[in-house]
């Protein structure tokens, strides 16, 4: 097990570590704003902590998040917990308390950080046993410590797998293979991390839940996926499931993890990105198509979503 923990290590050193600073992200809230490809909701950093100061300002965000330390030791801080690591440790990040390195130390204080979104796996189209994947981050008592040990029996496969999405994401990033390549390996990670935390009964319970929302909620979003463009009010979708606004409004959001007109505008502003491929069709047609009446308020919600106008997306998806 030692050597296969030095090999991934060593892989990781070679890798260009950028000084961790995270300040310019971060509003005074404590919320880490990290954009992310809606595509592929996906990125690893590498940091290095050498001009770690201790007691770095903590942060909370919506993405899930895994710590792996490369090289040095130190404690980790999520809500009221500290948590004690090494080299070879992985930390499951209880993302949405307040978080991060109280302390890190070594000569080489050297980190790899993932980060994705939740519907990379898990959505309310999915099959419910997908949601066994989040169960690390879901699904665990207060009374388990959120550490898989470079001792533990699990360590090895888990760290083989690192080691190849590492590689994956960093010698050929945003090649479509290695999207595929990083979300195989990402899969066998929480596999193998589900399995060495165990089922608990908040897992259990928890997959009970989602199992019944999306019963509940599976008609509406097959009708959605195939009827986005036309007009759908929040009245009429609580009305196809059964229930009253304030309560369809409330068990939307805790389904999807956004309000049902955000869901929707997600729908289409991804449609239309997929449409602009399509240099026959002109944007004025494309905000048309996937139900916007307004191409002004189109272009808004489409760089608020993609980070760039849906013209600079056009002239992107021209030249590659």
């Amino acid at each position: 097990m030692n050597e296969e923990i030095n090999s991934v290590c060593s892989f990781a050193a070679g890798l260009g570590f950028e000084p961790y600073g995270i300040d310019h992200l971060v509003d005074a809230f404590g919320h880490h704003r990290l954009p992310l490809d809606p595509e592929f909701p996906f990125a690893i950093k590498a940091f290095f902590y050498e001009s770690f100061p201790p007691g770095e300002r903590l942060t909370w965000h919506n993405r899930l998040e895994l710590f792996c330390p490369v090289s040095g030791s130190g404690s980790f801080q999520m809500g009221e917990r500290i948590i004690d690591f090494k080299s070879g440790d992985l930390l499951v990040v209880d993302n949405l308390k307040l978080h991060g390195a109280l302390s890190f130390d070594g000569p080489r204080s050297l980190a790899a950080v993932i980060y994705f979104r939740a519907e990379l796996f898990y959505n309310l189209g999915s099959a419910v046993c997908d949601y066994a994947y989040l169960t690390p981050f879901y699904g665990l008592s207060e009374t388990i410590s959120p550490v898989l040990r470079a001792a533990d029996p699990a360590s090895e496969a888990v760290h083989e797998a690192l080691g190849k999405m590492i590689r994956c994401y960093f010698d050929a990033p945003g090649d479509q293979y290695s999207r595929i390549g990083c979300k195989a390996y990402l899969s066998e990670i929480l596999y193998l991390l589900s399995k060495h935390f165990g089922a608990s009964d908040l897992a259990r319970a928890e997959y009970v839940r989602r199992r019944d929302q999306a019963q509940r909620l599976g008609a509406l979003v097959d009708y959605l996926n195939t009827n986005y463009a036309e007009k759908i009010a929040v009245p009429q979708a609580a009305a196809m499931v059964g229930m009253s606004q304030s309560t369809f409004n409330r068990f939307f959001k805790q389904a999807a993890g956004m309000t049902f007109v955000d869901y929707l505008t997600h729908l289409r502003v991804t449609k239309a990105r997929q449409l602009l491929r399509d240099q026959s069709l002109s944007i004025a047609e494309i905000s048309n198509l996937v139900g916007f009446t307004d191409q002004s308020y189109f272009d808004k919600r489409f760089k608020e979503h993609f980070g760039k106008s849906p013209r600079e997306c056009r002239e992107m998806a021209k030249s590659s």
